[in-house]
């Protein structure tokens, strides 16, 4: 009782809370426990310690429990994108059965299709050469 009250044991004093380094310590016997690592906790000398060790306990579940939904939200998300990358998908199948013209899949991307009547702010200079190919090509 003496060594306990003058804080000799290895652990704090009554009343006292825990330092961190024995917190860490009790934490990575409640996790060697948890594991499996050791069978038994026969360091237990005080209801106070044996709390100690079940706040452990109860962080380190609470911890497991928050990465396991991480997770899930992260394995949803992932999920979810490749829901919406076949939904888009069957809209480009479903355009190029209705629409006209060949499409070409080059790596390249969309930049959406302009009206008819949108033209240039400024005027493009071509040779006349070419102006002649493209209204061969119309």
């Amino acid at each position: 009782m003496h060594d306990v009250l003058a804080s000799k044991g290895g652990q704090a004093a009554v009343g006292e809370p825990y330092t961190p380094e024995e917190q860490y310590n009790v934490q990575q016997t409640s996790e060697k426990y948890l594991t499996g690592e050791i069978e038994d906790i026969e360091s237990l000398t005080s209801v106070r310690q044996a709390n100690e060790f079940l706040n452990q306990m109860r962080n380190l579940f609470r911890k497991l429990k928050q990465e396991n939904t991480n997770l899930l939200a992260a394995e949803e998300h992932v999920r979810s994108d490749k829901i919406g990358s076949a939904d888009e998908m069957a809209k480009r199948q479903k355009t190029m059965v209705e629409g006209q013209g060949d499409l070409l899949d080059q790596g390249g991307f969309g930049l959406g299709v302009a009206p008819r009547e949108a033209k240039p702010v400024t005027k493009i200079e071509i040779s006349k050469e070419r102006e002649e190919e493209i209204a061969q090509m119309q």
